[in-house]
């Protein structure tokens, strides 16, 4: 790492095991806050315990969406009263929630905590985010390439979750209830 980047980048670790990493730019008024989580597509299977846990293909795009929900409304309203853009996305390695703007850091720190940490993953919310995600999933697979990078994706990773599409097949999301 060059010493211009390290002396501009701050990084610690909090004592419930969150790595922090604060990069700052002179003369940017402008600040994007993301919280990395490493669950995505691609953990189909892992421990907890010593007990192997098996999900669904998409849950972490699945759960990415539900994310969003809070028993009063949509959270980005939330985002919205500070003026902060907000979204995420999930890769095969990770999810990703975050959010920009040039006023109100700290409430924009305090949002993206709460929109993680306090989930609110009732059945109902489910219900409604499976319609959109099977919405999602029909348009991409209405995609002329669909069917070539699927074909590809499961040649490359045979033996891999990566071999499956990030939003995960339509009967998984489908069967995605509370329990997962």
């Amino acid at each position: 790492m060059t010493k211009r980047l390290r002396d501009r980048l701050t990084t610690k670790k909090l004592p419930c095991g969150m790595n922090v990493h604060i990069y700052k730019l002179e003369g940017v008024h402008y600040f994007t806050i993301d919280l990395l989580v490493h669950y995505g597509a691609l953990y189909e299977k892992f421990k907890v315990g010593d007990k192997l846990k098996e999900t669904k293909t998409g849950l972490a795009h699945f759960l990415e969406h539900l994310m969003f929900n809070l028993p009063e409304g949509d959270m980005t309203m939330e985002f919205d009263k500070y003026r902060l853009d907000n979204n995420a996305y999930t890769s095969a390695y990770s999810t990703d929630y975050f959010c920009s703007g040039v006023k109100n850091f700290y409430q924009g720190i305090s949002l993206v905590l709460k929109m993680v940490f306090n989930a609110y993953l009732d059945k109902e919310a489910i219900e409604k985010e499976k319609k959109i995600i099977i919405n999602e999933t029909l348009r991409e697979t209405s995609q002329p390439s669909y069917p070539y990078d699927c074909a590809i994706a499961y040649n490359l990773y045979e033996n891999s979750p990566l071999r499956h599409d990030i939003c995960g097949s339509i009967d998984d999301i489908k069967s995605i209830s509370e329990d997962d």
